[in-house]
């Protein structure tokens, strides 16, 4: 008993509660780090499940009937009996144009281009 009233006795405790509180400090900051990576591979995961479910809903759009039937039609041109196909080619939209105005000059304005 009289062991552990001596300084020595202390200073050794001292050590182990001092080496317990930084291990404990380090394992604090290894957890908040590993929380921070978790919660970084979650937004991923969640970014990654989106495209696959965009990526599944195109697939299943494509392999549909309907979908191979207007390929089918609209770019194999092919037709049921009974029906004609007709192609009409894709023609330019019209472009707006300005319109020039032309101002009619008086007799004397004219005279005057025309001289100088």
């Amino acid at each position: 008993m009289r062991i552990l009233y001596s300084p020595l006795a202390a200073l050794i405790i001292t050590g182990i509660v001092g080496v317990i509180c930084v291990s404990l400090y380090m394992n604090g900051r290894r957890i908040q780090q590993s929380a921070l990576t978790v919660q970084k591979m979650e937004v991923e995961v969640a970014s990654i499940e989106a495209k696959v479910n965009l990526v599944e809903r195109n697939a299943l759009e494509a392999t549909s009937s309907t979908a191979k039937e207007r390929i089918f039609r609209d770019e194999l041109l092919l037709q049921k009996p009974g029906e004609f196909v007709v192609q009409i080619p894709d023609q330019p939209l019209p472009s707006a144009k300005p319109t020039q105005t032309v101002t009619s000059l008086r007799p004397w304005q004219q005279w005057q281009q025309l001289l100088f």
